[in-house]
């Protein structure tokens, strides 16, 4: 008999339960826009300078992100963004034959289409942390350094500058974590820093060697329900 009523209570409640998550289950938009940073942790070797250490880049980012909830609690999040990396190297000093120049302000700026997919844990109604994947296609990269010093007997004082897109992988591979935290008026902050998988640099140029980077990001956007 108990069996039994314990089976009528839970056909009776199953649909309410069912009903009471149901709202769990939307579809949210996010539009956002702010800062991105990057490292490319490489030594720039144009000379044994200690001191030719890698240092940040600094650009922008914005995008779109769509994220469905399947519990309370988790969600996740697939998106499309363009963001500037890339990354930069302490000035250096560069030895040859008759000549000697000194590199200021060595610099990787590349601008990417991103692809990120996340899953993401609320820890309460509005701090959430998340990972996943983001694929980066390049879509253009450059390499400027200003140049000052010696080349024989001329003194020479100049800005390079280098397309080098052909130069590096097309596509990069990283995995975001992040925290977010998402105010009562729908508007979301995140900060994330994404670890890369592959290289950046496929074929070595200025002593500058393929490595992986580090890319961040602090945004602000405007999150709405679809449904």
């Amino acid at each position: 008999m108990k069996k039994y009523i314990l089976s009528v209570v839970c056909v009776v409640c199953i649909p309410f339960m069912c009903k009471a998550q149901a709202p769990s289950r939307k579809l949210t938009m996010q539009v956002f826009a702010g800062h991105s940073f990057g490292y490319i942790m490489s030594r720039l070797w144009l000379s044994d300078d200690p001191h030719a250490g890698w240092n940040s880049a600094s650009g922008i980012i914005t995008g779109v992100d769509m994220e469905y909830h399947i519990r309370p609690k988790y969600s996740v999040t697939a998106g499309l963004n363009w963001y500037q990396a890339g990354g930069a190297w302490f000035d250096a000093i560069y030895y040859g034959d008759d000549i000697a120049l000194k590199v200021q302000n060595p610099t990787i700026k590349a601008n990417y289409l991103g692809i990120p997919i996340t899953a993401n844990w609320y820890l309460n109604r509005g701090l959430s942390i998340r990972t996943g994947l983001r694929l980066g296609l390049m879509t253009s990269s450059k390499f400027s350094a200003d140049l000052e010093g010696w080349v024989g007997e001329d003194r020479v004082k100049t800005k390079y500058e280098e397309n080098i897109k052909s130069k590096c992988n097309s596509a990069e591979l990283s995995i975001p974590v992040g925290v977010s935290y998402e105010f009562k008026f729908p508007v979301v902050v995140d900060f994330r820093v994404n670890f890369g998988l592959n290289k950046v640099v496929r074929s070595p140029f200025l002593g500058v060697e393929g490595k992986r980077s580090i890319t961040g990001s602090l945004t602000a956007g405007y999150k709405f329900r679809i449904r």
